[in-house]
């Protein structure tokens, strides 16, 4: 059927009214329909950490001794007693820092006089021949302001010269006499007169000056034998020897006096030295000091021997 030319034009221009709305249309539906869900990232390898891990330090809390591995840089600035964080180093505060050794505790000495234990004690004697000196009243001080005692080994003619000092180290609390023969004579080869006379005779001179009677004897230069240890027996005396030697009267150094303690000292020893010397006097200071502070209880061979038997020989307490 054959449509007439204006009808025709008219449904020509419907039909594309009508397909441009339907083109509309569609555009309008795709856009709106949702985009697919995106798909789950891959996992990195277990053997990749993932940045995160790489560029994040564990916290030193957060990570036991154990496991943990320090960086290098905080190994090498961290303080004792302080933890560096990685990567940054750390400062020192007042408990990180190193301290020195804390010095020893000096022991506490008994008083002067008091029984003392040296089987339970780290102690030792100090001992001084050849005097009274004129630098012994010194040494008394030194002594007594330490707390500390000591034996003195007196020969004759110093006590004839000096018998006020005699009287001063009997009357200082503690201190403790003995007797060293009337003139420092070697006695060995000595004959029987002689031995009396140089340790007997020494004997009542102490006694007529301090008022009583001493029981330790020591030989001038250690020198002895069986004859003078007989005439000591006789006389009531234990013979004292020593096994710390200073060597005082040949170096005349207070340095190296104090030096030859610190080598040879040990329990129970019998240090000699002699306070006629100033170098010695000046020495002892230091040498009570450094026994102190090595925890030695400073003696007199009486206190540290214990009961002694005449004619016996003692070098030190076993």
């Amino acid at each position: 059927m054959r449509l007439p030319a204006s009808h025709a034009l008219r449904f020509g221009a419907a039909s594309l009214a009508l397909a441009a709305l339907t083109s509309c249309a569609s555009g309008t539906q795709e856009t709106a329909v949702p985009a697919p869900p995106a798909a789950p990232a891959t996992q990195p390898p277990a053997s990749t950490p993932a940045p995160a891990t790489t560029s994040a330090a564990p916290s030193p809390a957060a990570t036991t001794p154990a496991a943990a591995t320090p960086s290098p840089r905080a190994t090498a600035t961290a303080k004792p007693g302080q933890s560096a964080k990685p990567g940054q180093s750390a400062k020192p505060s007042a408990s990180a820092k190193p301290s020195a050794t804390a010095p020893a505790v000096p022991v506490a000495q008994p008083a002067p006089g008091a029984k003392v234990d040296c089987s339970q004690l780290k102690c030792i004697a100090l001992t001084f021949d050849d005097g009274p000196g004129k630098d012994t009243p010194k040494l008394l001080r030194t002594l007594t302001d330490e707390q500390v005692v000591a034996t003195f080994f007196m020969q004759g003619v110093n006590i004839k010269a000096n018998p006020g000092i005699v009287k001063q180290v009997a009357g200082t609390p503690g201190m403790e006499i003995g007797s060293h023969t009337t003139s420092h004579a070697n006695l060995p080869g000595a004959s029987k007169d002689k031995l009396n006379r140089e340790i007997t005779r020494n004997d009542e001179l102490l006694e007529q000056t301090i008022g009583r009677k001493v029981n330790l004897f020591r030989p001038p230069y250690g020198a002895r034998n069986a004859a003078v240890d007989s005439v000591a027996a006789a006389s009531g005396e234990a013979v004292v020897m020593w096994d710390v030697d200073t060597f005082d009267w040949k170096t005349k150094s207070a340095a190296a006096t104090r030096d030859a303690i610190r080598k040879q000292a040990k329990p129970g020893s019998i240090v000699l030295m002699h306070d006629i010397h100033s170098s010695t006097v000046n020495a002892v200071p230091d040498v009570v000091r450094d026994l102190k502070a090595q925890g030695y209880t400073l003696v007199t061979v009486s206190q540290l021997l214990g009961e002694t038997t005449p004619g016996k020989v003692y070098v030190n307490r076993p």
